[in-house]
């Protein structure tokens, strides 16, 4: 996951108190057959942010194939301390995959 904060904070890529960061997300086809395109769907589980955009469109992908997916926004809270931990969950399509991933301040 890259953090791009070139327009709501100091595009220095790292996620900070205050700042609106876009996500990009690498996708890889790992099984053996092609992947329809689907909705990416990104949530947050705990920590001091809140989700602007959500969603996102992944492109079909045929097997080993990867992608960069991105259009995913968050907002740090304006207190957040550094060290302090987001937890988001990632869902690739309905009922495909979801992923877990923690992200540290």
């Amino acid at each position: 996951m890259r953090v791009d904060d070139s327009a709501g904070g100091d595009g220095d890529r790292i996620a900070e108190a205050g700042e609106t960061v876009g996500l990009v997300l690498e996708i890889e086809n790992l099984g053996g057959a092609a992947a329809p395109a689907a909705r990416l769907a990104l949530s947050l589980l705990s920590g001091p942010a809140t989700v602007i955009d959500g969603e996102a469109q992944h492109p079909a992908l045929s097997p080993g194939e990867t992608a960069a997916v991105g259009s995913l926004a968050l907002r740090i809270a304006g207190g957040a301390a550094d060290g302090a931990v987001l937890v988001l969950e990632v869902e690739l399509g309905e009922g495909m995959a979801a992923r877990t991933v923690r992200r540290t301040l």
